[in-house]
């Protein structure tokens, strides 16, 4: 997505630091950042994605403050919207800047399972996950101009289907409990709980980021030096997991 079709013509964005320093406001507090990558996220996960590919002190990471309503019945566009709108809302802000935003839903026969309202509805979720399939969908959307001042404006989604072990009633308590679970789509991380036992399509599309396809976008480019593919984090059955 960091590749530009413009027509038949391929354009290879190439990064360079922003003249100058700007502050973000976040809170109470003011960092300093020059970048020309911005990710529209404040979610370490994808954070921490993003810079298994790049330098951690090559983007910024600024997230958009508008609520996120997911609207209409196609989901795939529901949450290219959201992404689109975080994208658009930073960009108004950082116009000479590249961003990069996602939304991440978990979907179970048509129904979108977002964030926990309640521990106990976290419970009844991850009940009725157990032993079936479920999808994960992730929109990604690029938003900016490139180096010579053409608009750049790319998106997509992407899915992964995930299957869960049948559960325990004691996982469940135990994992809801430690209330990792309440800040998660679907009320569960799959970085942080065995529960999964198959995953058809990209891992790390279900934690928050789909790097390998993000990684073969930047290996064009001169942001990074290529894409570590020894470092993208690989799904393990449970069986083959280190204890």
């Amino acid at each position: 997505m960091l590749i530009m079709f413009f027509g038949s013509t391929m354009r290879v964005l190439r990064f360079l630091p922003a003249k100058g320093s700007r502050k973000e406001k976040t809170g109470e507090q003011e960092s300093d950042f020059m970048s020309k990558l911005i990710l529209a996220s404040k979610s370490p996960r994808r954070k921490e994605l993003l810079s298994l590919l790049v330098p951690e002190n090559s983007f910024a990471c600024i997230p958009a403050a508008k609520e996120e309503v997911l609207e209409g019945t196609d989901i795939d566009q529901a949450i290219l919207s959201i992404a689109r709108s975080k994208a658009e809302e930073i960009q108004a802000r950082y116009p000479d800047d590249l961003i990069l935003s996602a939304d991440t839903v978990v979907v179970d026969n048509g129904k979108v399972l977002g964030k926990p309202r309640c521990k106990q509805e976290a419970s009844r979720t991850l009940h009725c996950l157990s032993g079936r399939w479920h999808e994960v969908k992730t929109a990604m959307v690029l938003l900016g101009t490139d180096e010579s001042g053409q608009a750049v404006h790319k998106e997509e989604v992407l899915t992964t289907r995930v299957h869960f072990r049948t559960l325990q009633e004691a996982d469940i308590l135990k994992y809801v409990a430690g209330g990792t679970c309440m800040d998660k789509a679907g009320s569960y991380g799959i970085q942080d709980v065995d529960f999964a036992d198959k995953v058809d399509g990209s891992y790390t599309n279900v934690i928050g980021l789909p790097v390998e396809l993000a990684g073969e976008w930047l290996e064009e480019l001169s942001l990074a030096e290529g894409q570590k593919k020894n470092r993208i984090p690989k799904f393990l059955p449970r069986k083959n997991r280190k204890h």
